[in-house]
């Protein structure tokens, strides 16, 4: 949370610093950074905290039907972040903590990150509240095309991670893209069957 580290008040840089060096040498070695209301003073001391310790960084744009400054607004929020990243940059990350993401605007979203020049991989975050968060994945993965890296964050297990609000479940989005050319060839049974037996487990 930027500022904010894990809560939910704002801490001092000297607090922010020593969260990270302490994360960062219990293991934690990639950091996903953002401010709720996409506040860049809030993201940047943090980036660079983490870039100093030689940790990788996920810079956040944190998504909002109602962001005044638009679609325009986040791929220059997200130019911003990612400049500050410099080699740290791991991906950039479209969270959607609400679930409001919806297909056509994730669509409108990446293709702009995309046009604008953004190479670096993009990885889209939503949570299951409204029952189309698969559709708002495929999408995002249409309008990337293949030239660059995208990632989605799914959950395993249908009664577990991935319900009621949490991400879509990883086995439902591979239903859905079964028989597309976003699968890959081969494979994709052996892949199943590790995901059931992983589910399971947690």
């Amino acid at each position: 949370r930027g500022k904010y580290i894990v809560a939910l008040q704002a801490f001092s840089d000297v607090d922010l610093k020593f969260f990270i060096e302490t994360a960062y040498k219990n293991g934690v070695d990639i950091f996903r950074i953002f401010d709720a209301l996409n506040l860049q003073r809030n993201i940047v001391k943090a980036i660079d905290y983490a870039r100093e310790i030689g940790a990788k960084v996920q810079p956040v744009i944190h998504y909002t039907v109602n962001f005044p400054r638009g679609v325009e607004g986040y791929v220059k929020l997200a130019q911003a972040l990612i400049a500050r990243s410099g080699d740290a940059l791991d991906a950039l990350v479209v969270k959607d903590a609400g679930g409001l993401l919806e297909p056509d605007a994730a669509y409108e979203l990446v293709s702009a990150l995309r046009a604008a020049g953004i190479t670096a991989p993009i990885e889209i975050h939503t949570h299951e509240t409204k029952g189309n968060r698969q559709l708002t994945l495929l999408e995002a993965i249409r309008a990337n095309g293949k030239e660059y890296p995208i990632v989605v964050d799914l959950a395993i297990g249908e009664n577990t991670l991935s319900s009621p609000y949490a991400q879509p479940d990883a086995e439902g989005f591979f239903t859905l893209v079964g028989g597309t050319n976003y699968w890959g060839k081969g494979g994709e049974e052996n892949f199943r069957s590790r995901l059931r037996k992983l589910g399971r487990r947690i």
